[in-house]
Formats: C-alpha cells, sequence, structure tokens
C-alpha cells in the first residue's frame, strides 16, 4: 500500500513569476513566505 508523505516544498518552471505567484495566492489561497530574487 502507498503511504502519504508530507511535501515541504515543490519547484516549478515559469516565464512570468509576478502573474504565477498572484494567481496562486489569488486563486488557490497560498500564502507567499519567501522568495529568491
Amino acid at each position: 500500500m502507498i503511504k502519504n508523505r508530507k511535501h515541504g516544498h515543490i519547484g516549478l518552471g515559469t516565464t512570468d513569476i509576478e502573474a504565477d505567484v498572484k494567481w496562486y495566492i489569488d486563486v488557490l489561497g497560498f500564502e507567499l513566505i519567501g522568495d529568491f530574487k
């Protein structure tokens, strides 16, 4: 049987980081806790 594991982070590729961050916050309700700019 496969057990669920917690996810600490994920990596995604993008061409428009500002728009993507806004989408994740506005649509999915994510919270931005830091960036690497």
